[in-house]
């Protein structure tokens, strides 16, 4: 193919600048990882073809991501003469590992605009989603040559340690910023995200009321970002003040019903703990659901995301969680109508289940060791994201002074990845001070890195920070 020559002159230049590679290197198998990794370091060369013989252009490679679903998000390719296409991209060893791992067949994949595998499959020039829509697939060995894989170890042989994504541009201005103005700009941003919150907060509050807001806050952020809209459509389904006076046993019942968590299960087949409770929650169920079923829709199962959850964090330990959240929601709402997060943090600190608090599920064994309904981490999560925006709705300035106390939260996915995009690898050392600095750094990763489909080239966001450093200067 044409692109033959110029490719073997791009590894001809890799072939030299990686010295000691392993003897045996060309002989060991080649990994799903390492053709990741070849991809996540730019070791490919920037227009590839697809089976269909389309080129294609990458602008964009996405970030890793090292958990469930796609293998790389928020990419940016152009196919041929068609426009930009944003989405994800997933990579196999064989083509035909698309539907042998069921991808066809998962909508979490719904969003993969490229396929790329090492080899082809005969007759096959695309995959299909979930949706029915077709997606082109590269295979990489039809046109790199058969010394491709001795090449590419020795690239990857060296290789630091995998990241989630690349610096961009706008990592080179950040590490020439003072660091006193890289913490006021990360403060300025994180400010803003939380009072844009705080506005939408107020807004539905007009609406829905304020038992009704905090109350879907509070079950969004028991999602985690897995099952966040599961948890939110939950909480609209079944409203506050329709529950809040039911029995706390009745309360469960019907958010395990309408979650979808009691027709599957079959009780005679669960283990004696979980029979016991499942048993009572079907009493309370069955009771219920006839007088529901014209009003709320039980959830299907293929709804809620466990895959790649803990087991203490699993939905149905959560949605229990939530039923207790129902019955301390007006001692929460008052500690902070009084200001008083840290009361309205202790209250859900407190929370205790008599079977979740040792499983994770109706049918799974218990725990080896008992944990916290609602662990630390996101227990810190929840102040950030649910009472920081209700505290600044309720008084912008008393919640801004509040917000400043509040803990730092453990460092999640997202916020690595803001680090290593829009920090880089000039300050390895620096972090985020307080909570809103956090928010700061997810504030302009979503508002620039996220939007992007240039590949840096065409954001705006390095450009700013140059005229903030001249203005500083000035």
């Amino acid at each position: 193919m044409p692109q033959t020559k110029n490719i073997s002159r791009f590894f001809s230049v890799w072939r030299g600048s990686f010295l000691n590679e392993e003897p045996d290197s060309h002989a060991k198998p080649f990994s799903e990882r390492e053709l990741q990794q070849l991809w996540f370091e730019h070791l490919l060369p920037s227009t590839l073809e697809t089976l269909s013989g389309e080129p294609v252009k990458i602008i964009q490679a996405g970030w890793w991501n090292q958990e469930g679903g796609p293998d790389f998000r928020d990419a940016a390719f152009q196919v041929g003469e068609q426009a930009v296409l944003l989405g994800d991209m997933e990579m196999h060893l064989d083509a035909s590992d698309w539907e042998r791992h069921g991808h066809h067949l998962d909508s979490e994949y719904n969003r993969v605009v490229l396929h790329v595998s090492l080899k082809g499959a005969p007759g096959t020039t695309h995959v299909r989603l979930q949706n029915g829509a077709r997606v082109p697939t590269v295979a990489l060995e039809h046109f790199l040559g058969s010394d491709w894989f001795g090449l590419s170890r020795e690239c990857l042989s060296h290789a630091a340690v995998p990241r989630s994504a690349m610096p961009g541009r706008c990592a080179e201005w950040v590490g020439r910023m003072e660091e006193a103005s890289l913490h006021a700009l990360l403060q300025e941003a994180g400010m803003h995200r939380l009072q844009v919150k705080g506005a939408r907060m107020l807004r539905q509050i007009c609406r829905d009321g304020r038992e009704q807001v905090l109350w879907e806050a509070l079950a969004e952020a028991l999602g985690y970002k897995e099952n966040k809209m599961p948890f939110r459509l939950l909480a609209r389904l079944c409203p506050w003040r329709e529950i809040a006076g039911l029995p706390p046993a009745q309360r469960e019942a019907r958010l395990f019903g309408v979650a979808g968590f009691l027709p599957e299960v079959e009780i005679t087949t669960l283990k004696k703990d979980g029979r016991t409770h499942a048993s009572k929650l079907w009493r309370e169920w069955w009771q219920m659901r006839e007088g529901l079923s014209g009003q709320a829709p039980f959830f299907p199962a293929k709804i809620w995301k466990g895959r790649n959850t803990r087991p203490a964090n699993h939905p149905q330990r959560r949605v229990a969680a939530l039923s207790i959240v129902a019955g301390i929601l007006p001692e929460m709402l008052s500690a902070l109508n009084e200001r008083n997060w840290r009361e309205a943090t202790r209250r859900m600190a407190k929370m205790r289940h008599p079977f979740f608090d040792c499983h994770a599920t109706l049918k799974s064994p218990a725990l080896e060791s008992g944990e916290a309904l609602v662990g630390a981490s996101r227990l810190a999560e929840i102040q950030i994201n649910v009472f920081a925006p209700w505290l600044l709705a309720a008084d912008p300035q008393a919640g801004a002074e509040l917000i400043a106390s509040m803990p730092t939260a453990q460092s999640n996915a997202l916020t690595k990845l803001a680090y290593e995009r829009i920090i880089g690898t000039q300050r390895p050392t620096f972090r985020a001070k307080t909570p809103v600095e956090q928010q700061g750094l997810i504030e302009i990763y979503s508002r620039f890195c996220s939007r992007d489909e240039s590949g840096c080239a065409a954001c705006f966001f390095p450009e700013g920070l140059c005229r903030l450093r001249e203005d500083a200067a000035g």
